[in-house]
């Protein structure tokens, strides 16, 4: 009797998984949330937690287009940003931490797309005042390729970003940041501005090793434009910079 009963429970459930199984392709559903493997953090063999807010975490790597991989060797340069918080945190490389996360606010900030061209500013960014840019494929901080920018004897010159909707930043606190590697310190920047406010700039202090560098200020709420971007400030001879890795984050509305 007892062996019917189990035949009978086993098959229920043979019954119930093909019922869910073959019922996905015809009508999906959709989860809020995911753990795969043993999930996130796993003591025993890690796994993938996938947040409803769009965040996913994982143990292990993360391949795009089948080329660029995000993991052991590129922990050191995730940046985590924290939509709850106003801050930014750059991570030292771990192999209990890992994290994608889609609250980055500047396009082709990894400087990888250069449609027009590879002796302009990278596609989505704007050349100010005549700095010399190009593409660098020997000094980058991530996958194949940095923004080299060469300022000039004469004055300041910068290469400028600007979010399509500005105006939900209005009276919200932002931070950007952007690796940067030059032999000369103190004359590389990274720079925050609304079209009301004064631009804020802030200077890469080492020399000879890649520096993460940012800048937090608050967005007025009457701003007619907002704009981030890098820099050589004015020096003889011109200093040149290799920048990549750029990433604009909004602190929570008050």
């Amino acid at each position: 009797m007892r062996g019917r009963r189990r035949i009978a429970v086993v098959a229920c459930a043979l019954v119930f998984v093909a019922v869910v199984v073959l019922g996905i392709g015809a009508n999906p559903r959709y989860i809020e949330e995911l753990r795969v493997g043993g999930g996130y953090g796993d003591p025993a063999d890690g796994g993938a937690d996938f947040e409803k807010d769009g965040d996913i975490y994982t143990d292990g790597d993360v391949t795009l287009n089948n080329d660029t991989t995000v993991g052991d060797n590129y922990a050191a340069d995730v940046v985590k940003f924290d939509s709850q918080v106003d801050s930014l945190t750059s991570l030292e490389p771990s192999h209990l931490f890992r994290a994608v996360n889609p609250n980055n606010l500047v396009a082709n900030g990894d400087f990888e797309l250069w449609l027009e061209g590879t002796d302009t500013a990278s596609t989505g960014w704007e050349e100010v005042l005549s700095p010399t840019v190009a593409k660098e494929t020997s000094t980058v901080r991530h996958s194949k390729a940095s923004m080299s920018v060469t300022g000039k004897t004469g004055g300041n010159c910068y290469v400028t970003f600007s979010p399509g909707d500005y105006t939900r930043l209005r009276g919200r606190e932002v931070t950007f940041g952007c690796w940067i590697y030059t032999d000369t310190p103190s004359k590389a920047i990274v720079r925050l501005g609304d079209n009301v406010n004064s631009y804020l700039n802030v200077a890469a202090t080492q020399g000879s090793t890649w520096e993460f560098v940012t800048i937090t200020r608050p967005i007025s709420p009457s701003a007619t434009g907002m704009y981030c971007g890098v820099g050589i400030l004015q020096n003889d001879p011109a200093v040149t910079a290799y920048f990549d890795g750029a990433i604009l984050s909004k602190g929570p509305e008050e």
